[in-house]
């Protein structure tokens, strides 16, 4: 198992539910960017290795993003060439920049919620590369958005039931009260 994978299930981000299903482009995560990430773990040893996840996984949407919007107009002619030809086939193709897209976003998301970023810069995110995404699939922007932040959410609730889990339990009273209201 390589260190990305390691810190990958660590924090369950392979069982996100939006992307736990997508075996082949976990793979291809793996693969592709296991090798910078465990340099960027040898140079950068001090660092915690969820931060470094969350750059490599920032850095991958960034390049992603960018390879989709400069590559929309043709996506999208390939899309309605499809729709017009073989409308009964189209849905059988799928674009692999959109598929990687969605994956990594979903993921990238998962772990800002997880480490319990802004909400708010993570709507803003997602809500952006849903536009994308709508643009170049056939599908309305407002549910890409809510899918993706379904997993900043599902992050943040694991991120909660990781570090709850890790703190000790006080006794007696106090302890009872700093439960009952924490939850």
């Amino acid at each position: 198992m390589t260190k990305l994978q390691q810190i990958v299930e660590q924090i369950s981000a392979h069982q996100c539910s939006a992307i736990s299903h997508h075996e082949s482009s976990w793979l291809a995560f793996y693969q592709q960017h296991n090798p910078l990430f465990e340099k960027v773990l040898a140079t950068k040893p001090e660092t915690a290795t969820i931060q470094h996840l969350l750059g490599l996984t920032t850095k991958v949407h960034i390049e992603t993003s960018a390879r989709v919007e400069s590559n929309q107009q043709a996506a999208q002619a390939m899309r309605q060439a499809l729709q017009d030809n073989v409308a009964e086939h189209s849905q059988r193709f799928h674009y692999q920049e959109g598929e990687q897209l969605r994956f990594i976003s979903h993921l990238w998301l998962y772990v800002q919620g997880y480490l319990a970023m802004d909400f708010s810069l993570a709507n803003d995110h997602a809500a952006h590369t849903a536009q994308l995404l709508s643009n170049i699939e056939s599908g309305d922007a407002q549910t890409f958005r809510t899918e993706l932040m379904a997993s900043f959410y599902q992050g943040k609730e694991q991120g909660q039931a990781d570090n709850h889990s890790a703190q000790p339990q006080a006794n007696g009273l106090l302890g009872w009260l700093s439960r009952l209201f924490n939850r």
